[in-house]
């Protein structure tokens, strides 16, 4: 695949889930390390197998922290060096819940099942106590009656 290639899809891929700052923000730094790389002497192919496949970037892009500033305290740009660190350690990092709203989405579901479990044997308790206590009672009597006659 060439730099233009997966400058497009890369782009293509980020549209609709980021704002078009933030596409045009890593299209264009995507662009700048795949010619600072090939002016290092790497091949633009190997640049781009060693970047992987532009959805999967975009995706980690989508569910990153909204952390922008990627510079240190000398002004150095650490987003270069941090990429090939992060790449090269085989380190994934799997995100279950990755936003607060998911997480609220995901806890209200929890508390809508638990009501409606116990409004639906509340509801059943309520249609059978009217035939179940007078029955519970009339055992209870016989049970009296027959060990009060025993004796």
């Amino acid at each position: 695949m060439k730099k233009s290639e997966f400058l497009i899809r890369l782009q293509e891929a980020l549209e609709g889930d980021v704002s078009t700052a933030t596409i045009h923000e890593n299209v264009r730094y995507y662009d700048e390390y795949i010619s600072g790389e090939i002016k290092d002497g790497k091949p633009e192919e190997a640049v781009i197998d060693e970047l992987g496949d532009p959805w999967i970037l975009a995706r980690n892009i989508t569910q990153a922290p909204e952390v922008l500033d990627t510079t240190n305290v000398y002004g150095e740009d650490m987003h270069r060096e941090n990429h090939h660190n992060y790449r090269g350690s085989g380190y994934t990092q799997l995100r279950i819940v990755n936003s607060w709203w998911k997480l609220m989405l995901i806890l209200l579901c929890i508390v809508l099942v638990i009501i409606a479990v116990i409004v639906i044997v509340l509801g059943i308790i309520r249609f059978l106590a009217p035939v179940l206590i007078p029955l519970i009672l009339i055992l209870i009597v016989l049970r009296l009656v027959r060990n009060g006659s025993r004796r």
